[in-house]
């Protein structure tokens, strides 16, 4: 025992006089006789993990944490590897281990942030990286991401302030500039998130993710022919998308497509298929033998789409001569706002099933017969955002007939239904795609719905349609306009303040009695 702790002392000042041979060496000799030693392991971890032998240092780490007299500091490198493996649960749990050892640790505090922001949880990083600055308040890097989770928070203002502090003490910080430009575009101060983007690109010209977020700002503000160019950075930066077919030779534009066949491909969500769908028609006039390719959800109804082909994710495609994801072509089209192609619709249900679903939903007297939809999909990024409670419709029950036409309710939604007194009728189990979907429309008199495919099927089959919008909502829907140049049959409902769904629901009520007299 007292070899292994001079031997110990000697490795500790050679590791930090910077003489990491004689320290490993040392350690060796320990380890031999003490494999569990927590420093020595602890030491090596060190070691390994600065020579890049990462795997090594982990188990170094996991040895030294299995011993009683575990340090707060193996505990932290510890947490810090899984949280580079992205394994952030097991880091935040490393993290909380160190700090019941030693709550003075500025990394352990911050990282634990970063570890609980990974995993959805805001509320808690929020905390832990004020627990860091009460250590350190000069940490621009804690403000940074301070500020990243009140953002994600909704509380705008508080973290625009913290990206300006972080930027007050290092104003090069090219991912603050981006983040600040973010927070700006939430709060529809769309001039000044451009010139932070303009910022980060200037620091970093190769930022592809600032590229993609000045798109966004771009095309809210209705400035086509800047932001169509841009949003092609969807498939760069941190976040890209998946791009697939890149065996196919890329079309954009460039060459003639007369006689030649051409893969249009679904990206993003159903709404986004909806959307844009309206495209490939035009690509057809070109001369192009078009395969659309789509969600196989979408395999009947988008038969009723002229000029092309339509084949379901997953079956075999056909050789073609090139290839292009489906949001690319409103740039191909140099798409403004004055040629928006919105003749309607450009899709239309199945007659056969329209009166299929005519006789399931007999009318109720005069009242109006209403689709609602009031959430999206989970998996999207801002669907907290955009999305109700169906409690939330509940004042217009008195106004007609609702029927829910959406797939994969939330559990609280579920609950609400099976009330008493709720006499919302959903339709989720009856519907088995797409058409389905369109020819239960058709039997309405007007949909009501969140940002969601519903509004773009309704919108898409020149149905009368209402869009309830969050205080941000997403570029396609413009700035502070009621109606929507793709869709001619839409109005929409914006929230006056951020979360303001109550607001929203009241000028919907306001509006159904005109609606019915007509």
């Amino acid at each position: 025992m007292a070899d292994s702790t001079r031997d110990l002392t000697v490795a500790e000042q050679a590791f930090r006089s910077g003489d990491h041979g004689l320290a490993e060496g040392m350690l060796r000799q320990i380890l031999a006789s003490q494999p569990r030693h927590s420093r020595a392991n602890e030491l090596m971890a060190y070691l390994a993990g600065n020579r890049g032998e990462l795997e090594r240092a982990f188990t170094h780490l996991k040895t030294a944490t299995r011993s009683r007299d575990a340090t707060a500091t193996s505990w932290y490198y510890l947490g810090a590897w899984y949280l580079m493996k992205g394994r952030s649960e097991e880091a935040a749990d490393a993290f909380r281990k160190s700090l019941r050892l030693d709550d003075r640790l500025f990394e352990c505090h911050h990282d634990l942030g970063r570890a609980y922001f990974q995993l959805g949880q805001p509320e808690r990083a929020l905390e832990a990286y004020r627990r860091a600055l009460a250590i350190d308040s000069g940490s621009y890097a804690a403000l940074h991401n301070k500020g990243r989770a009140l953002h994600a928070l909704r509380q705008y203002d508080a973290a625009l302030e913290n990206y300006d502090k972080a930027l007050a003490l290092k104003p090069d910080l090219a991912a603050t500039w981006l983040n600040r430009g973010e927070v700006l575009n939430d709060l529809r101060r769309h001039d000044e998130a451009l010139a932070s983007y303009a910022k980060a690109l200037a620091l970093k010209p190769d930022y592809d993710d600032a590229q993609w977020n000045e798109s966004l700002t771009r095309l809210v503000l209705g400035q086509f022919r800047i932001g169509w160019p841009k949003y092609e950075f969807r498939w760069k930066g941190e976040l890209a998308w998946p791009r697939r077919h890149s065996g196919i030779p890329a079309w954009l534009g460039e060459q003639s497509i007369a006689g030649k066949r051409l893969l249009v491909w679904w990206e993003q969500g159903f709404g986004d298929t909806l959307h844009f769908c309206r495209y490939v028609p035009l690509l057809a006039a070109k001369g192009a033998d078009v395969i659309f390719e789509v969600q196989p959800s979408f395999k009947f109804l988008m038969a009723s789409l002229p000029g092309c082909t339509v084949i379901a994710s997953g079956e075999p495609l056909p050789a073609c001569d090139f290839q292009i994801p489906l949001l690319s072509l409103p740039r191909v089209f140099d798409t403004v706002l004055e040629t928006i192609p919105a003749t309607v619709p450009y899709l239309h249900a199945d007659p056969a099933r329209i009166e299929a679903w005519g006789r399931r939903l007999p009318r109720n007297g005069a009242r109006p017969r209403i689709g609602i939809a009031c959430s999206g999909h989970s998996a999207q990024k801002d669907n907290t955002q955009r999305s109700m409670t169906l409690r939330d419709f509940a004042p217009l029950q008195e106004m007609g007939d609702l029927y829910l036409i959406q797939k994969g309710l939330p559990a609280d939604d579920r609950r609400y239904l099976r009330e008493r007194g709720t006499s919302i009728v959903s339709l989720d189990a009856s519907i088995a795609d797409f058409a389905d979907s369109a020819a239960i429309v058709e039997n309405m008199d007007l949909v009501v719905t969140i940002d969601t495919a519903l509004a773009h099927l309704a919108g898409a089959l020149g149905k009368t349609v209402w869009i309830l919008l969050p205080w941000t909502p997403t570029w396609r829907w413009l700035v502070d306009r009621s109606d929507s140049p793709w869709y001619p049959t839409a109005r929409l409902f914006r929230q006056a303040t951020p979360g303001d769904w109550a607001g929203v629901i009241g000028k919907v009520k306001d509006a159904l009695p005109g609606f019915a007299g007509n």
